[in-house]
């Protein structure tokens, strides 16, 4: 079968970065995951990308979009050994990097899927096809104790950002009110939701009528990392 320029596209920016798969390539660029489906679909590839990930990776324009050498725009001693001991951990095909953000406050311009502000940490790639699909799969800082003892502040969780048919009592949700990026047990009410804190000094938010338009399920907690 014949590859698509943006499958080609997307192919040399995985073997030269940690980009490995398309929620990174979006949280890298800051813009909603839609909108690399959307790309690929249409087999688009935006100049307004190739200018960033070539500032940002040190990559030819020319070669991120067509393959024509040279690869990179600078090669000094330090940069080929930055690119090339990166290519090769993001070429491993046992490692994949996964983002990471962390609850709390968001800025007024970015929505759940458009998180630029977040950094990559890498897991083994079998243990994560574990949990579900990895391209769905971000991580989570915890900056509150809302949900202790059993996530606390500092905590790191992993969210599976697959759709969420229904909820189940015994599972956390992270969710997105407002602005605010927070984990909670969700319950459905008959005309709306109860967003609810395993700390008892949390009182539960109720969500009804006009309100419920501003609430969206970011995905479910299914690991949890603690620092002991």
């Amino acid at each position: 079968m014949i590859k698509t320029q943006f499958e080609l596209f997307f192919e040399r920016l995985c073997e030269s970065t940690f980009i490995t798969n398309q929620l990174a390539l979006a949280t890298t660029l800051g813009i909603n995951r839609s909108a690399v489906t959307q790309a690929k679909k249409r087999d688009v590839i935006p100049q307004k990308w190739i200018l960033a990930l070539s500032r940002k990776f040190n990559l030819s324009p020319d070669w991120l979009e067509f393959g024509h050498e040279p690869k990179y725009l600078y090669m000094g001693k330090k940069q080929e050994k930055k690119n090339r001991d990166s290519s090769q951990y993001s070429e491993s095909p046992f490692f994949i990097r996964l983002p990471k953000v962390q609850t709390g406050l968001l800025k007024k311009s970015t929505q759940t899927t458009e998180i630029s502000e977040m950094e990559l940490r890498a897991f083994d790639a079998t243990w994560i096809k574990r949990f579900g699909k990895i391209n769905d799969m971000i991580l989570m800082d915890i900056t509150d104790n809302s949900m202790a003892p059993t996530i606390s502040c500092e905590d790191m969780v992993m969210i599976d950002r697959s759709p969420v048919t229904e909820f189940k009592q015994e599972h956390i949700y992270a969710v997105q009110y407002n602005n605010l990026l927070m984990l909670k047990r969700v319950s459905l009410l008959s005309d709306g939701f109860c967003l609810n804190s395993d700390n008892p000094e949390y009182k539960a938010i109720i969500i009804q009528d006009a309100a419920k338009k501003y609430l969206s399920i970011f995905g479910r907690v299914v690991w949890l990392c603690r620092i002991c």
